[in-house]
């Protein structure tokens, strides 16, 4: 599941279908976004704007809103965790 071959596709692949408990690997969430930072730019190179009245690039920040949302699933669940004494003390 683990594997890093192909970025790590499967356990991609299965993040992306679980829906119920699940606590994710950060390290990727953490990866994805940075190279979402530096892959696409910030604006928009587009001859019709100035310099000082850039286009934002809104695809990028959608990327980066739809991995942030999917872990965020995540901590909108409840977890009906029961206590156990002997991990507890």
């Amino acid at each position: 599941l683990m594997s890093p071959n192909s970025n790590f596709a499967n356990y991609r692949r299965l993040l992306r279908r679980t829906t119920g408990p699940c606590i994710p690997y950060v390290g990727s969430l953490l990866t994805d976004l940075t190279f979402l930072d530096e892959a696409m730019p910030k604006y928009l190179d587009d001859p019709a704007s100035s310099p000082s009245d850039p286009i934002i690039n809104f695809h990028k920040y959608q990327k980066v809103h739809a991995l942030i949302d999917l872990f965020a699933q995540f901590q909108a669940q409840q977890y009906n965790f029961q206590p156990i004494e002997s991990v507890q003390a």
